[in-house]
């Protein structure tokens, strides 16, 4: 083997790689690398053709890219995940300072971007904190890294650890019904906008899927910390686009002028909520004039629902449209295919459905010992505090004997 060009070694290194489906994409390949001297940049070549890197280690893929700067010309296409944010209150795992070397490579990095004055010194002063407990301004700078970048997937991560969306989320800086929502008072967005990002790549991306996870903050809000945003304008900035992928909820309430260029082939929508996209999916259908290139429209919903509308059926029928829709038998909401359905077929998907299950009766199993604990404190507060009044009524009683008893005495 060892014997073979090298060309022929990069496609059976390539065949080695992972996807998203993977627990651990990356483990073939970099077993590989670390066979032999001759295999490792092989290795570590075809790691870089379509990299699927999780966002806490984003700082690793970028060290890799400044030691190997031939490797950046190498990647078409760019997945980014955030795992552990898959769960209610769950930050993302913090990445450490930056050591010297790497800060003064990405620097310099910034300093030959297309971007203003302001963002730069902004953007640097980020780069300098001691942990990144949000990754977005090495994410952003990660993106910018591959200048030949025309696939980016990012159904696995998290909207708030991604600022090069902020200039698409300028409607969620309004009142809701919590009360007045700042996005830049969150800890999270408390940084420059880097819709810049967007500017330098949109124009040559043609494959966009957006994060699956629309929350915008955390912390923010303790009562409902899923405020979820809603996208606009992205005809504007990534006007190239033929496949598109993203949350119905980002959808529905938008004119389909403002979601669907008029390069777009297929349109994928996720996570849909019952009956919520279907004025929309109509209107798209009876607009199919304006969208030329439209021809596949895909629907997964969230839960189990009633059949597609006939309506819907219709519609697309009439504007020569295909038209999919994937509905589980239960809930789409536990496993990795929730946040890239589109890369597993129904029957895959289906298969999944027990696993689902019992993620689910153990989730709920904890949530109930959670809730079974705070009722045995409340009681054991109460107990403590019914003892506690029994004490006190026992003093005021000892002390009115005792002076009863004085009284008597004199």
């Amino acid at each position: 083997m060892l014997r073979l060009p090298d060309e022929v070694l990069l496609q059976i290194a390539l065949n080695l790689s992972g996807t998203t489906k993977n627990a651990d994409p990356e483990r073939n390949l970099l077993s590989l690398a670390t066979t032999c001297k001759r295999l490792a940049p092989i290795a570590r070549e075809a790691l870089c053709h379509a990299p699927i890197v999780r966002s806490s280690k984003v700082h690793v893929l970028l060290e890799t890219l400044f030691k190997y700067p031939s490797l950046q010309n190498k990647a078409k296409s760019l997945t980014i995940e955030t795992k552990e944010t898959r769960c209610e209150q769950v930050l993302p795992t913090p990445i450490p300072r930056l050591s010297v070397g790497l800060l003064r490579n990405c620097v310099q990095a910034l300093r030959a971007l297309p971007i203003s004055e302001e963002t730069y010194h902004w953007w640097v002063a980020d780069l300098q904190v001691t942990i990144f407990k949000f990754h977005g301004p090495l994410i952003c700078l990660l993106i910018t890294m591959f200048p030949k970048l025309e696939e980016l997937y990012l159904g696995g991560s998290v909207l708030f650890n991604l600022p090069l969306f902020r200039g698409l989320l300028s409607s969620i800086d309004h009142e809701t019904e919590y009360g007045p929502y700042a996005l830049a008072q969150t800890p999270n967005w408390n940084m420059p906008n880097l819709s810049c990002i967007m500017s330098i790549l949109g124009p040559r991306l043609k494959i966009l899927e957006f994060p699956s996870d629309l929350r915008l903050d955390l912390n923010h809000l303790e009562k409902d910390a899923w405020l979820y945003a809603q996208a606009s304008d992205i005809t504007k900035y990534f006007p190239a686009l033929r496949h598109l992928m993203l949350p119905a909820l980002v959808v529905i309430f938008m004119p389909c002028e403002d979601i669907i260029p008029r390069t777009l082939e297929a349109l994928v929508l996720t996570n849909a909520r019952f009956n919520d996209p279907n004025d929309w999916l109509i209107e798209l259908a009876q607009s199919r004039k304006c969208f030329p290139s439209l021809r596949r429209v895909a629907v997964y919903h969230r839960y189990c629902k009633f059949p597609t509308e006939p309506e819907i059926l219709d519609a697309f029928n009439a504007a020569e449209m295909e038209y999919f829709e994937y509905t589980p038998d239960c809930v789409l909401d536990m496993g990795h295919e929730f946040y890239h359905p589109w890369m597993y077929t129904p029957a895959e998907i289906d298969a999944l459905e027990p696993l689902r299950m019992e993620v689910h009766e153990k989730e709920n199993e904890i949530l109930a010992a959670e809730i079974r604990a705070k009722v045995i404190a409340k009681q054991v507060e109460h107990a403590r505090s019914a003892h506690e009044g029994l004490l006190a009524i026992r003093y005021l009683f000892t002390q009115a004997s005792d002076l009863h008893e004085e009284e008597a005495g004199t």
